[in-house]
């Protein structure tokens, strides 16, 4: 029988922190502690020694892939699932690749997120089924930049008000953001469409998002 995995918790939302700590209490999984901001994580993540680090990518209104690096520049031997709301498979793929050995998204079943954490704490990857043949296509086919198949649908509000010439300051008002939130997606924009915001609009007309000027 295998030994209870030791889970330490990266999540800014206390709400999630809680349903997580207690579904995990439910099937056996020790936490042995928690992280509201990357801050807390990056000095306390592996002072009790966790077998998986489990590890939200939107913390401090921060969805950069920089927390992973770090993570493994502390403890080059970390076991980290990424538990997330971003379902891009440039950002899965990218994620993996800074090393990584499970990811999954937040609206798949609890299960998913029970099985990886015992994978993983046993030291190997986890992919959520039919996930390595969508990287495995997405590499073969190379990296594809339509933005209604990559962004989330917030990435893609800012992403066609950006196209249509609004600055952050203006989006950040109309959405109810910050400004430092919204310029933390649009590096994850950038990143996921693998374009420059200067051709945003160039490929939202390219798209049919915008209507192309007369």
């Amino acid at each position: 029988m295998e030994p209870s995995p030791r889970v330490f918790i990266c999540e800014d939302h206390s709400v999630m922190r809680k349903g997580l700590a207690d579904l995990f209490a439910m099937n056996g999984i020790t936490v042995v502690g928690e992280a509201s901001t990357v801050k807390e994580s990056l000095e306390h993540a592996f002072e009790n020694n966790p077998d998986v680090v489990l590890l939200d990518l939107m913390m401090d209104e921060d969805n950069s892939l920089e927390i992973i690096s770090k993570l493994r520049q502390i403890n080059p031997e970390a076991k980290i699932v990424v538990y997330s709301m971003r379902e891009g498979i440039h950002t899965i793929s990218a994620s993996y690749k800074e090393g990584v050995l499970g990811y999954v998204t937040k609206s798949s079943g609890p299960e998913l997120l029970l099985d990886a954490v015992h994978e993983v704490a046993q030291g190997n990857a986890y992919f959520m089924p039919g996930l390595e043949k969508q990287i495995a296509l997405y590499y073969t086919r190379g990296q594809k930049n339509n933005p209604r198949e990559v962004l989330s649908d917030k990435e893609l509000q800012i992403f066609i008000m950006l196209a249509k010439g609004k600055n952050h300051e203006e989006i950040a008002e109309a959405l109810g953001l910050s400004p430092k939130s919204i310029a933390n997606r649009v590096v994850a924009i950038k990143r996921e469409l693998n374009c420059a915001e200067r051709d945003f609009h160039r490929l939202a007309e390219a798209h049919n998002l915008i209507k192309p000027e007369p």
